[in-house]
């Protein structure tokens, strides 16, 4: 399976010394989040997933934009002014929220999949009406949620109940970004994800041996749970050949 990736992805927050405390969220910052938050702005689009053999749609991936022409029309700058504001889980709600409501009243149906990124940093608290809606959405198609391995290291205890709490309301887990960290591969047997994604930018970057550490453990893993393997940055009829002739 390919995923065409063309998002700014929220990143983790960067470590700074004592000397460097995070810097206040501006008043501009704080007064453009309230207002997405209160009019609920965020433009959801679809990215469609494909399988490489038989060239099949098998799925869509949500992605959320801000206001278009604003300061916050990436989700990069958006999910950081929710976080500078403290807003992280109402952002984080409205997006999820968004994107059932649109794949439910497209008619997405099973076998097909939804794709949706979920906020690592925020503390994972559904509202009743974001669980209803998971609910009807998972009646209809298959919801798998996404999650990054980097999380997971940072987080593993409440992250772990996260995943238990996603998969009661039925869907299933995406483990993102796979071979970020190698010592997180070792989390796939302990989350044992349905889907697992894999960056090939990210891992054209490693050294040699760890891309064979990183392509062993997940290969090994799909084999093991009957996982299936994602790739994304595959754009194009070309690469789809190349990726192709690379797994023969």
């Amino acid at each position: 399976m390919a995923s065409n990736d063309d998002r700014s992805r929220p990143v983790p927050s960067r470590l700074v010394s004592p000397a460097a405390p995070h810097p206040r969220p501006s008043r501009r910052s704080r007064e453009a989040i309230g207002d997405v938050l209160a009019h609920g702005t965020v433009d959801i689009g679809f990215q469609p997933v494909v399988d490489l053999v038989s060239q099949r749609t098998v799925g869509f991936e949500a992605l959320a934009r801000g206001p278009i022409g604003t300061e916050l029309e990436t989700p990069g700058a958006l999910f950081d002014a929710a976080r500078d504001a403290g807003r992280l889980d109402e952002l984080d709600w409205l997006c999820q929220r968004s994107a059932l409501r649109a794949a439910v009243r497209s008619g997405l149906r099973a076998p097909s999949v939804l794709f949706v990124n979920v906020e690592a940093d925020s503390s994972g608290f559904l509202p009743l009406d974001l669980r209803a809606l998971y609910a009807e959405a998972t009646a209809q198609m298959v919801v798998a949620v996404e999650l990054t391995e980097r999380a997971l290291t940072r987080r593993p205890g409440a992250l772990l109940g996260r995943v238990a709490d996603m998969r009661a309301l039925g869907c299933v887990l995406a483990l993102d970004d796979v071979g970020g960290a190698s010592d997180s591969l070792a989390m796939m047997a302990v989350l044992a994800p349905e889907v697992v994604r894999l960056d090939l930018a990210e891992l054209a970057r490693r050294p040699d041996d760890d891309l064979a550490v990183v392509v062993d453990a997940v290969a090994a893993h799909a084999e093991r749970a009957g996982a299936t393997v994602l790739v994304e940055r595959v754009e194009t009829p070309l690469q789809a050949r190349e990726h192709l002739a690379g797994c023969k």
